[in-house]
């Protein structure tokens, strides 16, 4: 479990990057979408995983993880439509879920002393965990009011297709919005949208930079402080 330990946030890394990979080739296949559901399932085992702060944090992460693994694998073999009390329901522990990770991860990064390759790839699994997160909400605020957002005349096939491809277009349109770069597909429109996109620029920038800045003070102190074991967080 120490080599583990060690190396958990690059797992988390690259489960979280498998399933990114995956999603736009298995949209529109029954199959794929299974396996898409495997490889969310592997990531949220990996931050269940990453959270080992103290015991009731562990046990809040467990909790939520199995619900969110468990209503994946629900929306997968009962098709149709859930329900909008489902839908809302599975994202908004998915969003609490990844919130926890995200703040345990950042916390572990800043307590290592050392800037490991596993504490840089931990800082980017957080990044592009802050984009899933952004996505959902995102995928929440159209499902509760319709009409939130607005795709470009070349999107709409995809965007009416189904729930998922609008997820994943929104999750596509988080990840522009993180990085601040605007290609004008997908516009917010209602009110909450525009403030929630706004919120999510501003937030990837403040994540580099206390996120740089932590890493770049811990590779000074391994250069010039005393040598440390590094902790298992």
């Amino acid at each position: 479990m120490n080599t583990y330990n060690r190396w958990k946030f690059t797992v988390l890394f690259i489960c979280l990057l498998v399933a990114a990979i995956v999603h736009p080739f298995v949209l529109t296949h029954v199959d794929g979408k299974a396996a898409f559901v495997v490889a969310m399932s592997c990531f949220f085992i990996a931050a269940i995983l990453s959270i080992t702060r103290n015991r009731w944090q562990q046990l809040v992460g467990l909790v939520l993880g199995i619900i969110a693994i468990a209503m994946r694998w629900l929306d997968l073999f009962v098709p149709g439509k859930k329900g909008i009390f489902f839908e809302t329901s599975a994202k908004g522990i998915e969003i609490t879920f990844l919130s926890l990770t995200v703040v345990m991860l950042v916390i572990a990064i800043f307590k290592r002393r050392a800037a490991s390759v596993d504490s840089i790839l931990g800082a980017f699994a957080g990044y592009l965990i802050i984009a899933v997160i952004w996505g959902l909400a995102f995928s929440l605020v159209e499902l509760l009011f319709p009409g939130a957002f607005h795709a470009s005349d070349p999107l709409i096939p995809e965007w009416s297709a189904s729930s998922d491809h609008r997820d994943w277009l929104l999750g596509y349109f988080s990840c522009c919005t993180l990085m601040t770069v605007g290609y004008g597909d997908i516009t917010p429109i209602r009110p909450l949208a525009r403030t929630l996109s706004v919120l999510e620029a501003m937030t990837g920038q403040l994540y580099l930079a206390v996120l740089v800045a932590a890493l770049v003070g811990a590779k000074v102190s391994q250069m010039f402080g005393p040598p440390e074991k590094e902790s298992g967080d």
